[in-house]
């Protein structure tokens, strides 16, 4: 349906195995970051103080760097296998989700149920993790829908620049970095159909984000 590569490979067939490997790594992505920020999160926000100020300025530095240099910082430093891109690009989401999840705790840690828990002699490391943190998710999980398409991007976008995962993998950003070579002998196909993939990969994961949002906003 979408024709072939100057290797002979069907572009179609190739486009759709490639979604198993980038969704899969955008979901992972951001289900990592989700986790590591919800926990910075709710410390920083629960136990505030000094914690919560040094925290945030460390937020704010890498806050500092756009998500996607950031990440083609890390990956181009150490070696550039799919595992460190994977965590590359899950560092410069993380700060998004620490943000996420400490507002929300700076608004349940007021609450009654928190005064009860306290009350009942529980300990404020467990009053954090085992009350406070699973009601303060809701807004961390809508996110991680958004964040999970920005991630398919940003793996496609260093695969095209030929950081982290490499050639012959049926990878989109692979994909599309190897036909731009063919678009100036006219086979613009080799590279739309990939790219088009992305684009309805990211607007899936933003449409599920909107519905996440108005059922938890309901």
């Amino acid at each position: 349906w979408f024709g072939t590569d100057r290797f002979g490979r069907d572009v179609f067939a190739r486009s759709v195995y490639a979604a198993r490997l980038d969704l899969t790594i955008g979901i992972v992505i951001s289900l990592l970051a989700m986790t590591v920020g919800s926990v910075i999160g709710v410390i920083a926000g629960y136990f505030g103080g000094a914690i919560d100020e040094v925290m945030m300025r460390l937020t704010d530095v890498v806050l500092a760097f756009p998500g996607f240099v950031l990440a083609l910082i890390i990956v181009a430093a150490l070696e550039e296998t799919m595992i460190n891109v994977v965590l590359a690009v899950s560092v410069s989401f993380v700060p998004y989700f620490i943000r996420l999840t400490r507002a929300q705790v700076l608004k349940e840690r007021e609450l009654e149920y928190v005064d009860g828990a306290r009350l009942a002699g529980n300990s404020s490391l467990r009053v954090a993790f085992r009350h406070v943190l699973p009601n303060s998710l809701g807004p961390s999980v809508v996110g991680a829908t958004l964040v999970t398409g920005y991630a398919v991007l940003t793996v496609a976008g260093l695969a095209f620049l030929s950081v982290g995962i490499q050639p012959p993998t049926a990878e989109w950003g692979v994909m599309v970095g190897e036909g731009a070579k063919d678009i100036i002998t006219g086979e613009w196909w080799t590279s739309l159909f990939p790219g088009g993939m992305i684009v309805l990969a990211v607007m899936a994961f933003h449409f599920i984000g909107d519905e996440f949002g108005g059922d938890t906003a309901s």
